[in-house]
């Protein structure tokens, strides 16, 4: 449960807000369950609290579990006071006859750079840095995806550097020889024959390796449903009776990289995403 909601009923005090306790469920055989947390922790559980957690991350009342359909508007919020509130009442179906997997994976190496655009003529000084990037781009070999987003807004007659400055942030994936201290490395060359005033944020890195998610559906009969129970020992429950239970995989579109613009891996990149405010 987290911490993030606006309760205009039970403001917490700045320590509350800063240390919030742990919510815990007391759940009952009827299915009921007293939400909580700990005496003398931070935060607040109410009824609104409570609701607003209910309703995070669904796509409609009809909630689907591998094991059964949650049908969240039959549910009834009791607010008992003392930071408890009971949940009763909720009905359910028979699950769906697929469920949903989360697939992970390492998606290639990711590098970026932050500079700053400070002065006048901050348009040219975008593009004189786009055009570099674009020749990186076509110049290396490995480069899948290639990002620079313009990031702020520097005010005009500034009284301060902070406030006539905005920021660049130039992103790249691939292979970890395309990507990573090469990449950085390149930056580091252009900050010695650029725009007057190119500094960067921070010292060239190697960069990392990053990750993709895919989720995917696949037929409840593929899995096996197990309980782990707190004395160690474990469970296989039935399936049961699935609605319209049959069929295979689900095949799912593949995920997309972070908007960008790809190139063949040893091609050219055609063209370089540019990302920011209107101007």
């Amino acid at each position: 449960m987290r911490g993030r909601q606006a309760e205009r009923s039970r403001t917490p005090t700045r320590r509350q807000a800063a240390e919030p306790g742990f919510p815990i469920a007391e759940i009952a055989a009827d299915g009921s369950s007293v939400i909580t947390k700990n005496p003398g922790t931070g935060g607040v559980v109410t009824q609104d609290t409570v609701t607003a957690q209910l309703l995070y991350e669904i796509g409609e009342p009809a909630y689907l579990n591998p094991d059964v359909i949650a049908h969240l508007d039959t549910a009834t919020l009791t607010d008992l006071g003392e930071d408890r509130v009971r949940i009763s009442g909720v009905r359910g179906s028979a699950p769906p006859m697929t469920t949903k997997v989360a697939i992970t994976g390492v998606g290639g190496w990711t590098n970026s750079v932050i500079l700053a655009l400070t002065g006048t003529d901050l348009d040219a000084k975008t593009a004189l840095v786009e055009q570099f990037v674009h020749r990186y781009a076509e110049a290396a070999r490995g480069l899948d995806a290639v990002a620079v987003e313009r990031i702020g807004r520097a005010q005009p007659d500034p009284d301060a550097q902070n406030a006539g400055t905005e920021l660049l942030r130039i992103t790249v994936q691939g292979t970890q020889q395309a990507a990573g201290r090469a990449f950085s490395s390149s930056v580091v060359e252009l900050a010695l024959s650029s725009y007057p005033g190119l500094y960067s944020l921070g010292p060239p890195q190697p960069g990392s390796a990053f990750g993709v998610y895919w989720p995917p559906l696949l037929d409840q009969r593929m899995l096996q449903h197990t309980v782990h129970h707190y004395d160690g020992t474990t469970e296989i429950m039935a399936l049961g009776n699935p609605d319209g239970a049959g069929g295979g995989v689900v095949p799912q579109a593949e995920p997309a990289l972070a908007p960008s613009v790809t190139a063949p891996r040893g091609g050219k990149a055609r063209s370089i995403a540019v990302t920011g405010f209107p101007r």
